[in-house]
């Protein structure tokens, strides 16, 4: 008759091994998508800030294409290409960023990378 085994078999520790590593390749994904988020919403806040800037200046003054300018050397310094535009048909402000060439704020996109401002009231 054989005797039990009393101790963990190389079997044990490999089972509890994987399973480890699979919870912690799962905590990795959720922290990776919670960080990318949290960049999202920091971009979205500076976007904002940026907008709200350009609106200020605006009412104080006319409005010029210096203006304009400089404003998007400093988007660019804040937003990954980061662009703004104004349209004086629709005294629109729009606010664009992490999109490459496409300067347009079309709406099927995921991630939130656009701003728009109508600014008519003022």
């Amino acid at each position: 008759m054989m005797k039990p085994h009393l101790g963990i078999h190389l079997i044990d520790v490999l089972i509890s091994l994987f399973l480890l590593s699979i919870a912690l390749i799962g905590i990795d994904a959720m922290l990776l998508n919670v960080s990318k988020d949290a960049q999202s919403l920091y971009y979205l806040h500076v976007g904002m800030q940026q907008l709200l800037q350009l609106h200020e200046q605006e009412m104080t003054k006319n409005h010029s294409e210096q203006a304009l300018q400089e404003w998007n050397q400093q988007n660019q310094k804040v937003l990954p290409n980061g662009h703004g535009t104004f349209k004086s048909t629709t005294n629109q402000l729009t606010l664009n960023w992490n999109q490459g060439t496409n300067k347009t704020c079309d709406g099927n996109t995921t991630r939130i990378h656009c701003l728009t401002l109508d600014v008519r009231g003022s």
